[in-house]
C-alpha cells in the first residue's frame, strides 16, 4: 500500500507536468515550418494535352506548412523567365501565342486548410493541333499577394511548360501484339482434364485522356490477328472456337468522369471437345475495339490477345518397364558398367541415357517394347536425346501399339531432320488405346558398318 510520503511525491510530479504543458501548449508549433507556396511541378516541365472538345492543362500550386494563413496567388506569363532560360541553355524556345489558350482565372485563393489548388489553362480546339512540342512553351510564374505566406524559394515559383499534343484514344492496357510468348502466357488461362470447366480473364479498357463523357464501344473477334501474331513471333496458336468464350456486353461502356472500365471474358473448357475427345492445344482469342462513341481508338493498343492452353498430360512412367529390346551397350562386357541400359529411357533424367551396341553395332532395325501396365489413350509420343550435343544419331523409325503384346498396329512413322534438336514429339492420329508400345529405329545420320552408334535419353507418352 502506498504511504502518504509517496502519495505526496506522485501528486507533486503530476502537478509539475500539468503546469509544464499548460505553459507550453503551443510548443509543438515552434519547430513547424510557416506556410509556403510553390508550384507542384517547377523548372522545365513536359506535359501532355489531348485533342478534345475542351483541352485543359491544370497548373497545380501547393500551400504547405502549419496551415495558419490564407493566401492569394496570381499566375503570370513570364517572358523574362523564357528569355533567361534560352540564354542559359542556348535554346530557342518560343512563347506560345496568346490566341492558343485562355486562363480561366488568373488568381486563386487558399483558405487556411487548403493544400493544393490549380490554375485551369484551356486550349482552343482549332489551335491545339498547331502546337509544336519542341518549339512553343508557356513560361509561368506565381505571385503571392499575402506577405505573411513565404515563397518556398524563387525557383519553385515558376515553370516552363512544353506541351506534347496527343490524340484522344480508347485503348487496352498494353500493346499485346508486341508481347513475347512468355509475357503473353502470363495473361491467359490454362486447362487440363482435371481443372474447372470455366475460367475468367480480366483486363481494363481505358481512355488516355481525362474523360468527362459517357462512352460506349464495340468489341469483336479478329481472326487475322492470330495469323499476324504467329508470323511475328514464330508461334502456332489456333483461333479459339466462338462457342468457347462469352462476355457481357453491358460492360461495354465507360461512365462520365471515369477513365477505365474492367472487361471480363469467360472461357469454357467444355467447349474444347469434339465427339467426346479433348481438343488439346494452344489457342488465342483476339478481341479488338472496333468502334467508340467519341474520338477514336489507339491503333497500337486496340487489340487484346488472350492465350488459352488445353494441356495434354504426360503419362506417369514410374511403373513402366522395357520388356524386350535388341541392342544395348551394356550387353557388351567391356561396357557393362556404363549404366546405359534401357531403364534410362524411363528414369526422367535427360543426363542419363540408353546406348546401342557400340564396338560392333547390330544391323537395323533396333527396337524396344514398353509395358505401360494398363491401357492408356495415346495422343502423342516423344523422344529426347542426351544433353551432350553430338549424341543421339537417331534419324528415322516408327511406333507400333498393342493390347496383348502379340498383335501389333503401326500408328506413326517419323523422321528427324537433323541431330541438333534434342526433343521430338509426334501426334498420334487417330488416337489409339493400348497397353504396349514398340519404338522401332530404322535409320541413323552416321553409320558404323551395317548399324550405328546412338543414344536416347527419354521416351515419353502423352495421353489420358
Amino acid at each position: 500500500m502506498m504511504t502518504s510520503k509517496y502519495k505526496i511525491q506522485h501528486l507533486l510530479l503530476a502537478t509539475l507536468i500539468l503546469i509544464f504543458f499548460s505553459c507550453n501548449e503551443d510548443y509543438r508549433l515552434h519547430n513547424m515550418v510557416d506556410d509556403q507556396i510553390y508550384a507542384e511541378s517547377s523548372g522545365f516541365v513536359n506535359a501532355d494535352i489531348h485533342l478534345l472538345d475542351n483541352s485543359i492543362y491544370l497548373f497545380h500550386v501547393v500551400k504547405s506548412g502549419m496551415g495558419l494563413q490564407e493566401a492569394e496567388v496570381e499566375i503570370q506569363i513570364d517572358e523574362q523567365l523564357l528569355a533567361a532560360y534560352n540564354s542559359k541553355k542556348n535554346s530557342s524556345y518560343k512563347l506560345l501565342p496568346s490566341d492558343f489558350y485562355t486562363i480561366k482565372s488568373k488568381k486563386i485563393t487558399f483558405g487556411k486548410d487548403d493544400y493544393n489548388k490549380s490554375f485551369e489553362i484551356q486550349f482552343k480546339k482549332d489551335k491545339v493541333e498547331q502546337i509544336i512540342s519542341d518549339e512553343y512553351v508557356l513560361p509561368l510564374s506565381l505571385k503571392i499577394s499575402n506577405s505573411s505566406v513565404a515563397p518556398d524559394d524563387k525557383e519553385r515559383l515558376s515553370s516552363i511548360v512544353s506541351f506534347k499534343v496527343k490524340k484522344a484514344y480508347l485503348e487496352f492496357d498494353e500493346n499485346y501484339m508486341d508481347l513475347t510468348v512468355n509475357e503473353l502466357s502470363l495473361l491467359g488461362v490454362s486447362f487440363d482434364l482435371k481443372s474447372a470447366d470455366q475460367q475468367q480473364v480480366f483486363t481494363n479498357i481505358k481512355t488516355n485522356y481525362p474523360n468527362s463523357s459517357e462512352l460506349s464501344f464495340q468489341l469483336e473477334v479478329d481472326p487475322k490477328a492470330v495469323e499476324e501474331y504467329n508470323k511475328k513471333h514464330g508461334t502456332s496458336f489456333i483461333l479459339l472456337p466462338n462457342d468457347a468464350f462469352s462476355f457481357d456486353k453491358k460492360q461495354w461502356n465507360i461512365l462520365p468522369n471515369l477513365t477505365y472500365n474492367p472487361i471480363e471474358i469467360k472461357i469454357q473448357k467444355d467447349k474444347l471437345f469434339k465427339d467426346n475427345e479433348a481438343m488439346y492445344g494452344k489457342y488465342l482469342l483476339p478481341i479488338r475495339i472496333t468502334s467508340v462513341s467519341k474520338y477514336g481508338t489507339n491503333p497500337d493498343q486496340d487489340l487484346w490477345l488472350i492465350p488459352v492452353t488445353f494441356k495434354l498430360q504426360e503419362l506417369n512412367r514410374s511403373k513402366w518397364e522395357v520388356i524386350d529390346y535388341n541392342s544395348c551397350i551394356i550387353d557388351e562386357p567391356q561396357y557393362a558398367t556404363t549404366g546405359r541400359g534401357t531403364d534410362k529411357l524411363l528414369d526422367g533424367n535427360a543426363v542419363t541415357y540408353w546406348g546401342s551396341k557400340w564396338d560392333v553395332p547390330l544391323p537395323f532395325p533396333y527396337y524396344f517394347v514398353f509395358d505401360m501396365k494398363e491401357d492408356h489413350k495415346i495422343i502423342e509420343m516423344g523422344i529426347t536425346k542426351p544433353t551432350v550435343a553430338w549424341r543421339g544419331n537417331v534419324k528415322a523409325g516408327y511406333f507400333e501399339v498393342s493390347s496383348d503384346n502379340i498383335k501389333w498396329t503401326k500408328v506413326k512413322e517419323w523422321v528427324i531432320e537433323d541431330n541438333a534438336a534434342r526433343e521430338h514429339k509426334y501426334k498420334i492420329e487417330p488416337r489409339v488405346t493400348a497397353r504396349y508400345i514398340k519404338l522401332v529405329i530404322t535409320d541413323a545420320f552416321v553409320y558404323k558398318g551395317l548399324g550405328a552408334q546412338m543414344d536416347i535419353a527419354e521416351f515419353n507418352v502423352w495421353g489420358e
